[in-house]
């Protein structure tokens, strides 16, 4: 539904018994077309937010990322009002989706914003995909944008 629609969507598990209020929020960053599709989707609900982490992981394996990963979305983010933080951490050879889940769980956070989909299906068949093990594991409500 979410490539079909072009709309950014909101995912609750079934297991949630809190109420959806995203006040504290994670933004999963890899510098890719859909992450920053995912931030600028859902900006208007990260306006409410007491914080806002952008979370970095593995930047070094990432041509990507310029010499401070995460450091020119967390500037965008904050010029649009937002208290933001930058984090950048090593996955240490775990998949990212479980990094994510953890760091959300540890840190309280009651909203995961990602870009979804963001390869190809042949890479993701071989490497595995971070949007469809969030989808298969989510803990916490999951913001997703393509």
């Amino acid at each position: 539904m979410l490539l079909a629609t072009g709309v950014p969507m909101i995912v609750i598990p079934s297991t949630w018994r809190k109420a959806f209020v995203a006040e504290k929020v994670l933004v999963g960053w890899n510098a890719s077309p859909v992450a920053r599709r995912a931030i600028t989707d859902s900006l208007p609900l990260l306006m409410g937010a007491q914080s806002v982490c952008v979370l970095v992981i593995d930047a070094n394996s990432n041509a990507r990322h310029g010499e401070e990963p995460g450091a020119d979305t967390g500037l965008y983010m904050s010029r649009h009002g937002l208290k933001v933080t930058v984090e950048n951490i090593r996955s240490e050879g775990r998949p990212i989706a479980d990094v994510l889940q953890d760091m959300a769980g540890r840190n309280g956070y009651d909203l995961i914003v990602i870009g979804a989909f963001g390869h190809s299906r042949t890479r993701d068949m071989f490497f595995g995909d971070v949007t469809r093990s969030l989808l298969a594991q989510a803990r916490v409500p999951l913001l997703l944008a393509h």
